[in-house]
């Protein structure tokens, strides 16, 4: 997979076999089903997180999660451009990563900064 950088990054080769076993006997996904395997998970821990994960955003319909997806819906329509302000910390770089792959997928006109901590600080600062 190449990421938004165009860095290569590879997966672990996984059994096939072993995966799609865990996959039916666990009703998990795929990705599950390798994650269950890299980290060697027990039956009892594989229980616990079909049974406890409850993935919610709760972001999801609120004021400004509605402004933000007309302000998309807009931009879509007059192809304006878009700017992707990112961060450089894992989750900052995997969101932008996201979000640059769904802009692409729309055809958006878009960039996308990701701050230097070091020459640019913490936080939205003028660029």
């Amino acid at each position: 997979m190449i990421s938004v950088s165009g860095k290569n990054w590879e997966e672990y080769n996984t059994n096939k076999r072993i995966v799609e076993k865990i996959k039916i006997d666990n009703d998990l996904n795929e990705i599950q089903s390798k994650i269950v395997l890299s980290r060697n998970y027990t039956k009892e821990e594989i229980y616990l997180i079909k049974n406890s994960i409850d993935l919610k955003n709760p972001f999801y319909n609120t004021k400004d999660f509605i402004f933000a997806c007309e302000l998309l819906r807009k931009n879509f329509k007059s192809q304006s451009n878009i700017l992707i302000i990112g961060d450089y910390d894992v989750d900052g770089c995997m969101s932008t990563s996201l979000f640059v792959n769904f802009l692409k997928k729309k055809n958006a006109k878009f960039n996308y900064f990701i701050p230097n901590r070091f020459n640019d600080g913490y936080g939205a600062s003028k660029i």
